[in-house]
């Protein structure tokens, strides 16, 4: 069913746009945008893009590794209302059992229609068990793993193909295959959790990681620090976690 929205204004990545009417097309993708200050005289509205939210374990006292249909909605609603559109639901290191129980969980949602008011979950991301023991924060040490590309099929498999990102210690054993595995099939490898020095994080960027966190470790504040930085010299984007 198409449909229309109307605003005060339109904030974009490039420029405000007036009095903005969006028709959204049968597919529920944006058809055109025009301005029209008629139409849209008595909107007080402003509308721009929701957030993408890549690193949630949870919301509103509900922990996605657990969270039953009903208590998803739950967090789906408190993220919607903090203004995330779309999420990547994310693991933390647990008993393999534990972690394939949830990713099939998590699969199941993500191939639900999308609801109304909820933000809407798109992919899996995997943060553990393939982590650094000396950086493994919350993370349950005796779950920890070394990286394989035979568990990650595993996980992959309970979760349907769903899993796009993955949170990986480059220094740990197994991990410079298994980061050259998973981005050659489109999985999405991020630098995290890690206890590397540079050259072993300049490894993992050239095995296929394309990302970090911050704040991390030693070796992502020379990253940052340094005007030849790893991100300089490569394609590796810096994120921000809170």
């Amino acid at each position: 069913m198409s449909y229309s929205f109307f605003a005060r204004e339109l904030h974009t990545a490039t420029e405000v746009i007036p009095y903005p009417v969006i028709a959204i097309d049968d597919d529920g993708m944006i058809a055109t945008i025009t301005s029209d200050p008629a139409a849209c005289r008595n909107e007080d509205s402003v509308l721009t893009a929701t957030f993408f939210d890549i690193h949630t374990h949870g919301a509103n006292g509900y922990d996605l590794m657990r969270a039953a249909p009903s208590e998803l909605a739950l967090i789906q609603k408190f993220l919607a209302e903090h203004g995330v559109g779309h999420y990547l639901p994310t693991t933390v290191t647990a008993p393999i059992d534990v972690t394939l129980h949830a990713l099939e969980s998590l699969a199941v949602a993500i191939e639900r229609p999308a609801q109304s008011r909820q933000a809407t979950p798109v992919g899996i991301h995997l943060e553990g068990p393939f982590l650094s023991h000396a950086k493994r924060g919350v993370h349950t040490a005796s779950e920890l793993q070394p990286a394989s590309i035979e568990l990650f099929e595993r996980f992959q498999e309970a979760a349907r193909g769903h899993i796009r990102l993955i949170t990986i210690a480059p220094e740990i054993p197994g991990a410079l295959e298994l980061i050259a595995y998973c981005s050659s099939s489109g999985v999405r490898m991020s630098l995290g959790h890690t206890n590397a020095t540079t050259v072993e994080a300049q490894a993992g960027v050239d095995a296929g990681a394309r990302s970090a966190p911050i704040p991390s470790t030693p070796c992502v504040a020379s990253i940052i620090a340094n005007p030849g930085s790893l991100a300089r010299r490569s394609r590796t984007t810096i994120s921000m976690q809170n």
